[in-house]
This record gives C-alpha cells, structure tokens and sequence, in this order.
C-alpha cells in the first residue's frame, strides 16, 4: 500500500466546503439480473471472473472532523470456483486510519429467475493486528457459487493526507474502473499513468470556492477524475521483473503544500539533490573521494 504519509496541518475551523463530492460515490444496489445470468465475459472467454464496475473517491469528510475519506466500490462477476477466492476480502489501515460503512452483498438467481441476496454480517468482520501501524480487516462473501455476483462497499477515515495510487489492472479484466478525488488546491501533486494503456476517461478540474476558512477567506479544490473501460487481465510474462512496473495504474506524488500564510513546503527534489543528500546520509559524503574505493579494494583483497 503505497502512500505518503502526512499529517493533516490545516486546521479547518467554521469551514464549509462544497459536499458534492460526497454525492458521486457509487451505493451499492447496481446488481442486475442481466448481470447475474452472464456466463462468460464475451471479450476474454478465458476469464473466471470480472470486475463489472469499481470506483474509489476521495474528498474531506465534514461528518468526521475533516478527515481524507475514500469511499470504495467493487461489483464482480465469478464464473467459475478458480475464483472463489475474490470473496476473501482484506483491507490494510495505518496507525489512526479507520474503517466505515462496510456493506457487502451476494447475488445469486434461484430456479425461478429471481435474484436472492446474502448480506454479510458485522460478526464475520474480523481484524488482525499485523505490527504498531498496520492492522488489517478481513471478510468473506458468502453463499458463493459459479455465475454469483459480490457487490461491497466501504469507506477508510484517515487523518493524513496523501492519494494512495489506483491501479486499473490486475489479474482479471474489468468491464469498468474509475477515480475521483477533491484535494485542497494548496496541495500540489504530479500525477502519472504507469503502464501501456490509454485512459478513457482524463477530466481534471478547478472547483473555485470550494472551501471558505474564517479570517483567510475562499480557496479552490483540484479535482480529479479518471477512468478506463474494458481493462484487459494482466499477463505476467517469462522473465518479466516486479509486474507493478507495468500494471495500468494512476500515481499522485506530493510536490509540495503550501500554507494559509503562503509558506510553501517542497516534498520533492531535484537529481542532483537527492545524489548529494544520498552521499551525505549513507555514504559520509566518501563516495565522492578517490581513496575511499581504494581502501576498499586493499581490504578486500588483504583477506
């Protein structure tokens, strides 16, 4: 789980803000019968299983003392037990993050055409402490079967801010994956696209007046908004190194935040600064001399 963890700074004190980001989660119900009586996925007949839609979107939560909420959504189609396993669900948390409005559900169809839910419950959620700042919660679907239908939603509280990367692709292909946030526009990110595929959706915006903090006055969010349809599995190739090096993913990297006071702080660098910091950090700044690698070269062959 890659992120950057930073401390939320900004003390938002009788602010609003805009919620209508809030509106654009996806709620769980989209199950249909179409759906449900699928028996291959007609553009990889090969598949046991695909996502038939997914979205994740981040913005402040005014309901939860302005923590960064990510409200996830997952809708999968199983065609056959290869893939029972996607009903076995983990969610990682770090240190104060928490776990919300979890609600999951499977579809099957009975003899008469009709669909029948399976809801899970509260007791089947399980958590496991992994160290100091990680926890993991842990659930599984039940009642699956070949040609049901998983449907679950949750959503993770966090006190710090920092866009985790949305991946697109993965072992199994997806009918449709998107991602939306609204992100204070004092923060500044670079976003990148990892891997070979196109986006089919790349709408970034400025929201102005989307928040207003006493004694500074309006401020503007950044929102972003992406997407891919019809997202081939992922094919692991002979040879092929660390397979997230080519996944189809969405990465946000913090450059920078800059206060209500314009005090801006940089979170990246250059090159040439990180070699420098690098020598002086790990090296003593002796990688730069001669004789350095020259006593190395005595004592190993003085042995």
């Amino acid at each position: 789980m890659k992120k950057i963890k930073i401390l939320l700074l900004l003390l938002l004190t009788h602010t609003s803000i805009n919620i209508a980001q809030a509106k654009k989660s996806t709620k769980l119900g989209k199950t249909t019968l179409k759906e449900l009586k699928m028996s291959i996925y007609d553009k990889d007949s090969t598949a046991a299983a695909v996502v038939l839609y997914e979205h994740a979107n981040v913005y402040l939560d005014p309901n939860n003392d302005y923590n960064t909420r990510t409200d996830y959504y997952y809708r999968i189609k199983i065609f056959n037990k290869s893939a029972f396993d996607l009903a076995n669900i983990s969610i990682d948390l770090y240190k104060k993050e928490r776990l919300v409005d979890l609600k999951a559900i499977t579809y099957n169809i009975n003899d008469d055409s009709r669909i029948v839910k399976n809801n899970l419950m509260d007791k089947d959620v399980f958590t496991i402490e992994n160290s100091e700042s990680w926890k993991t919660k842990k659930f599984t679907l039940s009642k699956i079967k070949e040609g049901s239908v998983i449907e679950y939603k949750y959503s993770v509280l966090s006190p710090y801010l920092g866009l985790d990367d949305w991946t697109f692709q993965s072992e199994i292909p997806k009918i449709k994956s998107e991602f939306d946030a609204a992100v204070l526009g004092n923060y500044k990110y670079h976003v990148r696209l990892i891997g070979y595929l196109n986006l089919d959706k790349d709408n970034p915006s400025i929201k102005k007046k989307c928040v207003y903090i006493d004694g500074v006055g309006e401020g503007a969010c950044i929102i972003y908004s992406y997407g891919m349809n019809n997202v081939p599995a992922f094919k692991k190739e002979e040879y092929m190194l660390s397979k997230k090096n080519y996944l189809a993913r969405i990465t946000f990297d913090l450059i920078s935040y800059t206060d209500v006071r314009g005090d801006k702080t940089s979170y990246t660098t250059t090159w040439k600064k990180a070699d420098k910091k690098l020598k002086a950090q790990f090296f003593n700044n002796q990688t730069s001399k001669k004789s350095f690698l020259e006593k190395i070269y005595e004592k190993i062959y003085s042995q």
